[in-house]
């Protein structure tokens, strides 16, 4: 569009992509109260420490489930006992409803994808039993985070299995380079 400006911020200019402006080329204030800063509420910041709090678990998991797979011998045979332990405290809480009283749902109005979520875990689980005596536990799960994101920022962009859009941008690119160059460092072990 003709007059149309574009502000460049830092991590477009390093990735090459401009930034859209406002609309008819002004560029938005940076002065003194012009940026709102978006507080979280109690609920989202207890919510983020338990997400902190299970990453914390998977890293201990990981962990966990290698010394298990040298006591029974076998990678699958470890992933399976753990996802059997897992299957108690989660049958206990379904059984209590601790969550809300769900149902099997009924009829063919789903997609088939819905039940193979725990072939995930599954396999997960297995390549970090298997990873984690071979490259170490935070190599195991530097590279899980960095696929984890990648895979995120695919079903953001695309909005595949029914989650919402949010367009790729400058800092959601930088952020993923950024922990990926971070996979790469954490890999030196001395």
């Amino acid at each position: 569009m003709p007059g149309r400006k574009i502000a460049v911020t830092l991590p477009s200019r390093l990735l090459g992509l401009p930034q859209m402006a406002l609309p008819g080329g002004r560029r938005r204030k940076r002065g003194r109260g012009s940026h709102r800063r978006r507080r979280l509420k109690p609920m989202q910041i207890g919510i983020i420490c338990l997400l902190l709090l299970g990453g914390v678990g998977l890293t201990l998991q990981a962990a966990v489930n290698a010394r298990l797979r040298a006591a029974v011998g076998a990678p699958v045979l470890s992933a399976l006992i753990s996802f059997l332990v897992g299957a108690v405290p989660l049958g206990i809480l379904a059984a209590l409803g601790a969550f809300g009283r769900g149902r099997m749902p009924e009829g063919d109005g789903n997609p088939w994808w819905i039940w193979i979520g725990g072939l995930f875990g599954a396999f997960y689980v297995t390549l970090a039993v298997i990873g984690v005596p071979k490259v170490g536990a935070a190599v195991v799960v530097s590279c899980a985070v960095f696929g984890q994101l990648a895979a995120a920022l695919m079903l953001d962009a695309f909005g595949w299995l029914g989650v919402p859009r949010a367009p790729l941008n400058g800092w959601r690119i930088l952020g993923a380079v950024l922990l990926m160059a971070g996979v790469l460092l954490i890999q030196h072990k001395k």
